[in-house]
């Protein structure tokens, strides 16, 4: 039997998937992070044990190729260090962004738009095999209409009110006390020590008190709802996208909150009233077959 790997590669995880050429997964192997970012050397062995299980659990088949998306392989220096590793294997192989392969996973490998909102966010793009890629600065340089975003955007907020002598809001005391101060003064601790995820992780108790008709919170939700409008229609516009065009969602801002949801559908439509939405469970591996698939047609057998 023939197969191919696809390999989806964050912070947190390194998720590997063996396919069948039509599709159907064979073996799984779930290991620890993959972005290089945080310790290469650990994140590499990752993803070397994870394509080694694939192969170890399907002795008697042949693997074609191994497609990867991974974080953070785009910065820094590390990718000619796993392209060594990966040589090994003997097999032909592809490294790219991991937004790259969830692209492939909501649309199906087809052309249209992914925006993803969690606890970050990027808007990318695909039309006649070129790619374009608004925002995934991270959350120094961006992360615009993000969990990540929404939470600071309130803290600023918490900041000026204190600042100008008011009392604290119900919302304020119900932040403060999720993360265990009293005082706004006290909030420099939680964010100059938390993790991004962390912080993002307050973001509920924001859009539970919009859906309470909280004014702050519902300018806040709809400010991130702007700014991903305005990179979605940017990347349409630079990639001149015709009115029928499809926009995956994905994250759990973009998804899980209804009123972001709801918001941020209406306004493409304003644009764009033809536009169809794509939401669902999509797997990253499986975006990384359907790119394998297109590099074994090709006959394109680099890293």
């Amino acid at each position: 039997m023939e197969y191919v790997i696809g390999l989806d590669g964050g912070g947190t995880n390194t998720h590997a998937v063996a396919f069948d050429l039509a599709g159907n997964i064979l073996h799984e192997q779930v290991h620890g992070f993959a972005n290089v970012l945080i310790d290469a050397e650990v994140a590499i062995a990752n993803i070397i044990q994870a394509i080694y299980g694939c192969q170890k659990a399907l002795p008697e088949s042949i693997c074609k190729f191994i497609f990867l998306g991974l974080a953070g392989i785009e910065s820094g220096t590390h990718r000619p260090e796993l392209e060594r590793e990966l040589e090994k294997f003997g097999i032909p192989f592809k490294i790219t962004n991991d937004a790259v392969i969830a692209h492939a996973a909501a649309l199906d490998g087809n052309d249209g738009i992914l925006a993803i909102a969690g606890t970050g966010s990027v808007i990318y793009g695909k039309r006649e095999n070129k790619f374009e890629m608004i925002g995934g600065w991270g959350h120094l340089l961006g992360d615009e209409g993000s969990g990540y975003y929404i939470v600071i955007q309130y803290m600023k907020h918490m900041i000026s009110q204190f600042e100008v002598g008011l009392a604290q809001s119900d919302l304020t005391k119900k932040i403060l006390a999720k993360i265990g101060k009293v005082n706004v003064v006290e909030i420099k601790s939680f964010i100059y020590t938390k993790s991004k995820a962390e912080i993002a992780d307050l973001t509920p108790i924001i859009v539970e008190a919009a859906k309470n008709g909280d004014e702050q919170a519902m300018t806040i939700l709809a400010m991130a709802v702007d700014v991903l409008v305005k990179q979605t229609l940017l990347l349409a516009t630079k990639m001149n996208f015709d009115g029928e065009i499809k926009i995956g969602l994905k994250g759990s801002i973009l998804t899980k909150i209804a009123i972001i949801n709801k918001l941020y559908r209406s306004n493409i439509h304003e644009i764009y009233p033809h536009a169809k939405f794509i939401q669902g469970d999509s797997s990253s591996p499986k975006g990384a077959f359907y790119l394998a698939l297109a590099e074994l047609k090709n006959g394109d057998n680099h890293g």
